[in-house]
This record gives structure tokens, C-alpha cells and sequence, in this order.
């Protein structure tokens, strides 16, 4: 007899395929690029991204380990977005770096920082290339 989700499983099944999807969307891929990034079936891909499919430990772990985020992140919403970003910053080719240097660039703004931290921001990523 299958397994009948309660409301709140559905709930978290949802949250977690949105947080996946925006990562996703973060970085840059399509749908089928996570799914072969990830090491998965396009079609278990998108499942999960939908929320239609129930996760295995196997494919959280590698989504987590594809798009270099925490599982507190994944399953909870646990983050420093910022956090997040300036991972991203350090794994990938430079024209990703720049668009993602331009939201962190965003944030810092918004959080009101000193002139000499967006610097020292600026001189991180530049270092990068």
C-alpha cells in the first residue's frame, strides 16, 4: 500500500524542490545541465525539482554536492545567501563569477557596509581570475 504524505510532508518536499530550483537558477543551468551536473536522470531531476518526487539520501547528496551547498540549506533554508554566492565565486569559470559578483555587489549595498568591506569584497573576487 503506498505511503499517503500529511500536509506538512508535501509542504517540505515543496520548500526543498524551491530551493534546489533556485540554486539552480543561481548558477546558470538548465534543468537538464543540474541533472547530468548532479549525476542524475533528467526525468528524476525534474521530479524533484517539482516536488512530485520524494528525494533519496543518494540524490540529495549529490544535488548538495553539485551545487556546493550545505544540506542545512537543501532541507532546512539554513543560509547566508552571501555565504552561498561567495562559494560559487570560487568554482566557477569567470563570466559566471562576474554576474555572481554583481548580485554580492547588490547585497553589500543593501546591508549598508563600509566602503573599505565592498573593497576588500571587490579585491577578493578580482583575485579570483
Amino acid at each position: 500500500m503506498p505511503r499517503v504524505k500529511t500536509d506538512e510532508n508535501k509542504q517540505i518536499t515543496m520548500e526543498t524542490a524551491q530551493r534546489i530550483r533556485a540554486v539552480r537558477e543561481r548558477m546558470g543551468y538548465t534543468q537538464e545541465g543540474a541533472a547530468e551536473l548532479a549525476g542524475l536522470s533528467v526525468e528524476n531531476y525534474k521530479k524533484i525539482e517539482e516536488g512530485s518526487n520524494a528525494m533519496s539520501i543518494y540524490s540529495l547528496r549529490r544535488i548538495q554536492e553539485a551545487f556546493e551547498v550545505t544540506f542545512d540549506y537543501i532541507l532546512l533554508g539554513a543560509t547566508d545567501e552571501k555565504a552561498d554566492l561567495w562559494q560559487h565565486v570560487n568554482t566557477t569559470d569567470f563570466n559566471t563569477r562576474i554576474m555572481i559578483f554583481a548580485k554580492l555587489l547588490k547585497q553589500l549595498s543593501d546591508e549598508k557596509l563600509s566602503k573599505q568591506e565592498i573593497v576588500d569584497c571587490v579585491l577578493d573576487v578580482l583575485d579570483q581570475r
